[in-house]
């Protein structure tokens, strides 16, 4: 499986609708519950339904990810189970201040979201909400 770079200006699109932008303010609360010094929601929406992640979970001590928690795309990904296939994701990432930061999903997240068949990201590029293919 190739992984592909959701940081690519070619494959951004800027026709945000106003649903997105409500899914984005669903995301960016879902962010604001986790106790991490970063924060970061998501949010999977397919056809209506609605699932929420965020960082607030540790991994178990006898798994050794990279990362101490397990990831808001993650999380929301495990909630939809399959109805995430041709989805679009929002995930928002906040600063210990309450500041949005940059948050297009890692490298790890990537080709996850990629199998689940989620077509979509919606994320903050320090500037402006952009929606990307994956």
């Amino acid at each position: 499986m190739t992984t592909r770079n959701v940081n690519q200006p070619e494959k951004f699109t800027s026709d945000l609708s106003g649903a997105d932008f409500r899914h984005v303010a669903k995301a960016i609360k879902a962010a604001e519950k986790s106790r991490h010094r970063t924060r970061v929601g998501a949010v999977i929406v397919k056809a209506g339904r609605v699932a929420s992640g965020l960082n607030r979970l540790r991994n178990q001590k006898s798994v050794s990810f990279l990362h101490q928690s397990t990831h808001a795309e993650m999380n929301a990904l495990r909630l939809m189970g399959r109805k995430a296939r041709g989805g679009t994701i929002y995930v928002a990432r906040l600063g210990a201040s309450g500041r949005l930061l940059p948050s297009h999903p890692c490298r790890r997240c990537v080709p996850e979201l990629e199998y689940a068949g989620v077509r979509r990201v919606v994320w903050w590029n320090g500037v402006k909400w952009v929606a990307s293919k994956i």
